[in-house]
């Protein structure tokens, strides 16, 4: 392994290493055997019950490290690996390691190794190392923080996603290695409360960072799922769950009969559903063009696709109404663009369209922005509960859902909600014979007890799929 050049006695290293202060304007050679060695004897202490916990989900892990005063210094409980990475020039001795028993969404043989500590009031990672012992040669592929990679693609001493600071090993250096590992090439210093630090360079599915430094010091470790993977638990506001668990929920019969097709809710479907969105008043009345957030996004299956409820509303006489569907190709949670954990291209027409979104969840903002072949000068910018016409297609935006309180801000992870959508057909126009039955409500929550189109109605086949 090669020297790192570091002033020996930076402040930050004082308090850690014991160490004598060169002469003025003289720099020390340390190398990272030494100072690797030096590590594990200073940090290593036993990782005591109630020292690291763990909260989350399989979607995304927050592991939490405290550290204890011992011998005078606030040490983090790592365990001792004595020689576990020497094999690839790494020395230190002491990790916290955590495996799917800590992140749940690893696989087999997969782990991330930590070695931490507290410099000068501030955090300091050392080593941040990935491990993968499950290695099927035969298929030539690999899978890493839950993303696929060709082995030809991780080459020994190779540079990760192309950043120079996390390199490659295979251990051993072999056409079917039997682990390979992605490791950082130095270290972090002087990270700050609540800085985050994105590891391993995989779309930023493994997130670190210090707390309470200048008191008792933790360690936490956010890891999520790539967001493709991901299923977004929806907030108290959107209650009913995901659209297919709603439709369970919900749907009394949805079925084609001799003179039409009907659909019947049970309990009616009312347009604000929970006490929450009642109380902080997320209904809206008949003069929104769209109510937030309302019972749009839910999905009704007809035949063999879905229908997203794109708008619904009703007057309290019941003599002006509205409801809109529009036919579902795809739905898409995307990630916070801050978040940067992975995000989709939208399909549309055979072309990709790379998409990030903007979440203020908070404030109930979101803007999805979202560029042909991902070039900057054929883009779609849509607010929350907006649409973009794009080759016939239109792209809606439902609305926000988040997964976790991930940071000290208690702040949701969130997620901008939208579809591709091919077709949309007003049930509530005159001119397509469709029945609506309803049940009471008021103008701010109407309930539809039913819905009928008969096989004369123009909408028929379209809707079902079949010939009127």
């Amino acid at each position: 392994m090669e020297k790192i050049g570091v002033v020996a006695c930076v402040f930050a290293f004082l308090l850690l290493l014991g160490c004598v202060s060169p002469g003025a304007g003289e720099t020390k050679q340390v190398t990272k055997e030494e100072l690797g060695a030096e590590l594990g004897n200073e940090t290593l202490i036993a990782a005591a019950p109630g020292l690291i916990s763990v909260r989350g989900d399989e979607n995304i892990s927050v592991v939490t490290a405290k550290a204890e005063q011992s011998g005078g210094k606030w040490r983090f409980p790592m365990t001792d690996y004595d020689g576990q990475f020497e094999s690839v020039g790494l020395y230190s001795t002491a990790f916290i390691r955590l495996d799917r028993s800590r992140i749940g969404w690893l696989g087999n043989g997969e782990a991330v190794w930590l070695t931490v500590y507290r410099g000068n009031g501030s955090g300091v990672l050392f080593n941040a190392i990935y491990s993968n012992e499950m290695i099927d040669c035969a298929s030539g592929r690999i899978g890493i923080l839950g993303k696929d990679y060709a082995l030809s693609e991780l080459q020994d001493k190779s540079s990760f996603q192309l950043d120079d600071k996390w390199k490659v090993a295979r251990d051993p250096d072999a056409a079917c290695p039997k682990r390979i590992i992605i490791y950082l090439d130095g270290y972090f210093d002087g990270m700050k409360n609540g800085e985050y630090l994105s590891l391993f360079r995989n779309d930023n599915t493994v997130l670190l960072g210090f707390k309470d430094l200048g008191a008792e010091p933790e360690l936490e470790v956010i890891a999520a799922k790539p967001a493709a993977d991901m299923q977004p638990v929806f907030s108290d506001i959107w209650s009913r769950g995901t659209p297919e668990e709603w439709a369970g929920q919900h749907l009394k019969k949805a079925e084609e009969g001799a003179d039409g097709f009907r659909i019947e809710f049970q309990p009616p479907l009312a347009l604000c559903e929970d006490e929450y969105a009642k109380a902080y008043e997320f209904c809206r009345g008949p003069s929104e063009w769209i109510a937030y957030p309302g019972m749009t996004g839910a999905v009704l299956p007809i035949g063999n696709a879905r229908w997203g409820i794109f708008r619904y509303w009703r007057n309290e006489t019941g003599g002006n109404a509205s409801l809109i569907l529009a036919k579902e190709e795809k739905r898409y949670y995307l990630a916070d663009k801050d978040a940067n954990i992975g995000n989709a291209s939208f399909a549309i027409a055979g072309g990709e369209w790379p998409a990030e979104a903007s979440v203020d969840f908070i404030h109930g903002r979101t803007s999805v922005t979202f560029c042909r072949d991902g070039k900057k000068d054929e883009c779609h910018d849509i607010g929350t509960q907006g649409s973009a016409e794009v080759d016939g297609w239109l792209v809606h935006q439902w609305g926000t859902a988040f997964q976790l309180n991930r940071n000290r801000n208690d702040s949701g992870l969130g997620f901008a909600v939208a579809s591709v959508l091919s077709e949309k057909l007003d049930l509530s126009d005159h001119a397509n014979n469709v029945t609506l039955e309803w049940e009471g409500g008021t103008t701010a929550n109407p309930l539809l007890k039913s819905i009928f189109v008969p096989r004369s109605s123009q909408i028929f086949a379209k809707l079902t799929g079949g010939a009127g």
